[in-house]
């Protein structure tokens, strides 16, 4: 059984402390807003990488080709190469988004 509670010294048994400073309402807001914020950077990281994993791994399955690759094969190339490091830029506008409040002037 949990401890009983510590005595009034004052006698008055309705002197409640409430150290937090917020209720369970905005916790729960919180919580919910940082749970779709990583769901977001994870989409945005499947969505940005994944299309660049699978050009490396056909690469490596296709092997060394003697041929010169074409010119829409090398613009392919570099589009999911871009599309890659665009996920570093991604995750701060993220971030950014969910943290930021509405009220608030981020360039004061």
């Amino acid at each position: 059984p949990p401890p009983p509670p510590p005595s009034d010294t004052t006698g008055s048994s309705s002197c409640k402390i409430n150290l937090r400073r917020s209720n369970e309402g905005q916790m729960e807001k919180a919580r919910n807003r940082m749970v779709v914020m990583t769901a977001c950077i994870v989409a945005a990281y499947i969505l940005c990488c994944t299309p660049y994993y699978i050009s490396i791994l056909i690469l490596a399955i296709q092997g060394d080709s003697e041929e010169e690759p074409s010119m829409g094969a090398k613009l392919v190339t570099e589009l999911l190469n871009t599309l890659a490091t665009v996920h570093v830029v991604v995750d701060p506008l993220i971030y950014g988004v969910f943290t930021v409040r509405s009220d608030q002037n981020p360039f004061r």
